[in-house]
C-alpha cells in the first residue's frame, strides 16, 4: 500500500470513539488509501510521541487531552487559544498546528436547521472543556449565554472569562423555561426530571454520546433535538478541511455511528503488531487480567505441524505457512472469552483482516522500529534471520498501513511495562461496558 496518509483520534478512553467510522467511510467513498484509527494514550505527551513515531498526517483530540496537548505542538490557532483547547492537529512538514472545530460544530448544527443564534437566550449546563467550546461558539454568534454547573465557582470563572451570565445549579428549574436553546455539556447523567421542564418550542443540544436522560426527555417533548452524533459529524467537517484543505459533506448513517460493532466483540481480543512488540507476553498478561483463555497462533501452528515456524518456512515455504495461519484463525472464531496473539504477518491477507475485524477487538501494539528489532533476541523469526536491517525496515513500512487499517485501537509500547500495557487495554474494554 503506497501513497497513504495516517490519521488518528486520541483520548482516554478512546475505544468508544466513532470518528474512525466517519473518516474511513469518506476515505472509502473517495477511493483514497488514507487510514484513520483510534490511538490510546495515557496523556497528551504520549499522544504526541505516538503521532511522531507513526508520522501521522493529522490527529483529532478528545477528552481529557484537549488543553494539555497545546504545550506539545508548534502553533495554536487563535480560536483554539481563546477556548484553551485543541481538537484537531495537522502535520505541516513536521510542524504541528492545532485548531478547534468543536465551536464550529455547535454553530453549524444550529444553522443547518435554519436556527438563528443571535440574541437567543442560551443555557449551557456544565462548565468543563466541552462547555468552553459551546460558550465560545454561541458568543461568537452574539447569543445571550447563561452557565449553570454543579460547582458554582467553575461557572462563575467561566462566565467572567467569556463575559456571560451564570447561575446556581439549584436554580435550573426556574431559569430553564426562559431559555430558547439549552445545551447539555456534562459527561454524565444528572438526576433531574427534564420531562417537566422542556417546552416543545425549545431547541435542545445534547453532547453526550451514551444513553442520555436529557435526550430521552427531549424526544418525549417533541422539541427540536440535536444529538451528540450530529455534533460529532459537524466538527469532523472542518477537521477534514484542515487535514486536506478541501471541503466535504458527511452523511449521517446508522453504520457510521454504530458502536455495537465494537461492543458485540468484547469477549474476543486479538493482538496484532510487528515482530518484537511483545504480543505474546502482553497477551498472556491480558488474558490473566480478563480471565480469558490465551492462544498464540504461531505456537498453535507449531504444535499442529510438530515443527518450528522457522523450519516450516524452510521446508514448506511462506505460502504454506500463510495458508495454515488463515485456517488456524478460522478454527478459532467460535471460541469465546479468549485473547489471541497473532503472527506479525497475519494482516497481509485480506481474508484474515476481514475475519479479525468481524470477530475481534483488535489491539495493535507498536513501537519505534529500532526498538522492535532490539527486542528480538532469538533465532525464531525467519523473516528477521533471512533479511538485512534495511529489508526489515522496508517490511515494517509495508505492513504499517495494514496494522492501522485492521486495528480497533493502537497502543504505543515504548517505555511501558507489560502490566501497564495490559491494564491500558483492560481499561478501554471496561469503559465500553
Amino acid at each position: 500500500m503506497t501513497d497513504f496518509k495516517l490519521f488518528a483520534v486520541t483520548g482516554k478512553p478512546i475505544l468508544h470513539s466513532k470518528s474512525p467510522n466517519i473518516f474511513n467511510d469518506v476515505f472509502f467513498k473517495k477511493d483514497t488509501k488514507n487510514i484513520y484509527f483510534r490511538l490510546a494514550a495515557n496523556n497528551a505527551h504520549e499522544a504526541i510521541q505516538s503521532f511522531q513515531t507513526l508520522n501521522l498526517s493529522g490527529m483529532n483530540v478528545t477528552a481529557p487531552f484537549k488543553t494539555d496537548i497545546i504545550q506539545h505542538i508548534d502553533y495554536t490557532h487563535e480560536d483554539a487559544k481563546k477556548i484553551n483547547a485543541v481538537n484537531t492537529i495537522v502535520n505541516c512538514n513536521g510542524k504541528l498546528s492545532g485548531f478547534n472545530t468543536d465551536f464550529i460544530s455547535i454553530i453549524n448544527s444550529l444553522k443547518n436547521k435554519n436556527i438563528e443564534i443571535a440574541e437567543k437566550k442560551c443555557l449551557v449546563i456544565g462548565a468543563g472543556g466541552a462547555a468552553r467550546s459551546v460558550i465560545y461558539g454561541l458568543k461568537k454568534e452574539n447569543a445571550q449565554v447563561t452557565i449553570v454547573n454543579r460547582t458554582l465557582s467553575k461557572a462563575q470563572l467561566l462566565s467572567k472569562e467569556f463575559n456571560c451570565h451564570y447561575d446556581s445549579f439549584e436554580h435550573i428549574e426556574t431559569i430553564f423555561n426562559k431559555m430558547d436553546i439549552i445545551i447539555y455539556a456534562l459527561p454524565v447523567n444528572i438526576k433531574i426530571c427534564f420531562d417537566k421542564l422542556i417546552d416543545k418550542h425549545q431547541i435542545l443540544i445534547d453532547l453526550m454520546y451514551k444513553q442520555s436522560l436529557f435526550t430521552e426527555s427531549a424526544q418525549k417533548s417533541g422539541c427540536t433535538l440535536i444529538k451528540g452524533e450530529e455534533i460529532l459529524i459537524n466538527q469532523a467537517v472542518p477537521a477534514y478541511h484542515h487535514f486536506f484543505n478541501k471541503n466535504i459533506k458527511f452523511e449521517i448513517t446508522k453504520y457510521l455511528l454504530d458502536n455495537n460493532l465494537i461492543i458485540n466483540k468484547l469477549d474476543k481480543i486479538a493482538i496484532i503488531g510487528f515482530m518484537g512488540v511483545g504480543k505474546t507476553s502482553i497477551g498472556e498478561k491480558l488474558s490473566d487480567e480478563l480471565n480469558y483463555e490465551f492462544i498464540d497462533t504461531d505456537k498453535l501452528i507449531e504444535k499442529n505441524e510438530n515443527q518450528s515456524i522457522t523450519n516450516i518456512f524452510k521446508t514448506k515455504g511462506e505460502d504454506y505457512f500463510r495458508t495454515q495461519e488463515k485456517q488456524t484463525l478460522k478454527n478459532l472464531l467460535n471460541n469465546d472469552k479468549h485473547v489471541l496473539s497473532c503472527g506479525g504477518g497475519i494482516i497481509i491477507n485480506n481474508e484474515n483482516i476481514k475475519l479479525l475485524k468481524q470477530n475481534f477487538i483488535i489491539v495493535w501494539l507498536f513501537s519505534n522500529i529500532e526498538t522492535s528489532i532490539k527486542r528480538i533476541t532469538d533465532n525464531s523469526r525467519p523473516l528477521i534471520n533471512d533479511n538485512s536491517l534495511d529489508k526489515i525496515k522496508n517490511l515494517y513500512k509495508k505492513r504499517l498501513p495494514l496494522y492501522a487499517k485492521t486495528c480497533d485501537i493502537a497502543i504505543n509500547i515504548d517505555n511501558k511495562s507489560i502490566k501497564e500495557i495490559s491494564q491500558a487495554i483492560v481499561y478501554e474494554i471496561e469503559m465500553m461496558k
